[in-house]
């Protein structure tokens, strides 16, 4: 009789002791006698060996994304070019629906926006001046770190 551990899906062609092609660990029922010590080292040693399985595939998708864009920088692109292949990036691998790169120009003082997009619609924006936290991070060169509920707590 088997039992199944469930890591992500469950499976019913997979046999005893093998980890099916949707991550799921399949692991035979033990007996009452050998229950504790035997099945939970198994069990163990087959979720340590699915995880290593997701951290490769992990780094192997990083590595894709970092020689795409690397692919993208060596085809000489212009600066424009350039702003369009990391913005497209960012969207795609975080799943974000408003992207905005902001470049600060010394010379005027303003910060100009060679990327913005908002639900896939491409925008053109004007150079804007600094202000609040853009200004603080310019001027103190530091990162800033936001709570996640900062925007329920400024006021409007």
């Amino acid at each position: 009789m088997s039992e199944k551990v469930e890591v992500e899906t469950m499976t019913k062609k997979t046999p005893p002791g093998k980890i099916s092609k949707d991550k799921t660990l399949v692991v035979s029922k033990p007996t009452a006698k050998n229950r504790t010590s035997k099945s939970a080292k198994r069990i163990t040693s087959m979720s340590q060996s699915l995880s290593l399985e997701q951290k490769l595939a992990q780094s192997e998708y990083q590595l894709a994304i970092i020689n795409s864009v690397q692919d993208g920088l060596a085809s000489n692109l212009d600066l424009q070019a350039i702003y369009d292949l990391i913005g497209d990036k960012i969207r795609d691998i975080f799943d974000a629906e408003v992207v905005m790169i902001g470049v600060y120009d010394h010379n005027t003082k303003l910060l100009q926006h060679p990327y913005v997009i908002e639900r896939g619609v491409r925008f053109q924006m004007e150079p804007i001046p600094v202000f609040g936290f853009r200004k603080h991070v310019l001027e103190t060169r530091q990162p800033l770190m936001m709570p996640r509920n900062t925007a329920t707590r400024l006021p409007l």
